[in-house]
Order: C-alpha cells, then sequence, then structure tokens
C-alpha cells in the first residue's frame, strides 16, 4: 500500500509539473504572436 501511495504521489507531482510548463510555452507563443501582429499593424499603417 506504501508504494502506491509513493507512486500516485509521483505521477500526479508530474503531471503537475508537465501542466505549469506547459501553461508557460502557451503565454509565450502567445506573447509572440502579439508582437508578430503589432509588427504587421506598424507595417499597414506605414504602408
Amino acid at each position: 500500500m506504501k508504494i502506491k501511495n509513493i507512486l500516485l504521489t509521483l505521477c500526479t507531482s508530474l503531471l503537475l509539473t508537465n501542466v505549469a510548463a506547459h501553461a508557460k510555452e502557451v503565454k509565450i507563443g502567445m506573447a509572440i504572436d502579439d508582437l508578430r501582429l503589432e509588427r504587421w499593424q506598424k507595417i499597414e499603417i506605414s504602408l
């Protein structure tokens, strides 16, 4: 029973770590998309 609890704890912590890392990647990706959109809007205005 103790091994089962340890494995469950380990799997849960790995899952939470992966979710947190994925959330950071999504935020970075969204920021890059915002910068690209901003750049295209500036180019369209200057044309």
